[in-house]
């Protein structure tokens, strides 16, 4: 008897997965464990095997926000500009029009580290997050569509968050 089970890389090429975030990991560490749990086949002596069902991946309803980071060597006019160094962001509680959110991440020569910057939804899900600022340079971190509200944000490089570089967005 043949048993022909679904591949993984089939499963996740048939479905759109999100590799920005924890969430991530676990789905993909999750649909692992149902795709083994279901590889092999119904089929009785005689009769042609059959695959399992490809496994449907699903994920929170919310949609994060679009988002981009491009590095820049100057502040652009109308972004918000945020100081990342010695494990803090500065200002911690920035302020910020519903809409469009540009913000103009620097990371001073005063840093050693790479840092970045992740906004999370009034879920703790992650909405947003930017890519990782070299030292000496500085990024637009643009955010499409933020609503109004207060959100958390944290540095997700290497333990920063749980050393304290954290913040609340307030989205007005």
């Amino acid at each position: 008897m043949t048993i022909r089970p679904t591949s993984l890389g089939q499963i996740m090429a048939r479905r759109k997965v999100v590799t920005n975030s924890t969430v991530s990991a676990a789905v993909a560490i999750l649909t692992l464990v149902i795709a083994l749990s279901g590889c092999g086949s119904t089929a009785s002596p005689g009769t042609a095997p059959t695959t399992a069902s490809p496994i449907a991946i699903t994920t929170s309803p919310l949609v994060p926000h679009e988002n981009s980071t491009e590095v820049v060597t100057a502040q652009p006019p109308g972004s918000f500009q945020i100081v990342m160094t010695g494990g803090l962001f500065n200002p911690d509680r920035p302020q910020v029009a519903a809409g469009d959110a540009s913000f103009y991440l620097v990371n001073p020569s005063t840093s050693t580290e790479q840092h970045q910057m992740t906004i999370l939804d009034a879920h703790g899900r992650v909405l947003a997050a930017s890519a990782r600022v070299d030292v000496q340079t500085a990024a637009l971190f643009t955010v499409k569509g933020m609503k109004p509200g207060s959100y958390q944000f944290y540095c997700a490089v290497d333990g920063h968050r749980a050393e304290g570089m954290t913040g609340i967005l307030q989205v007005r």
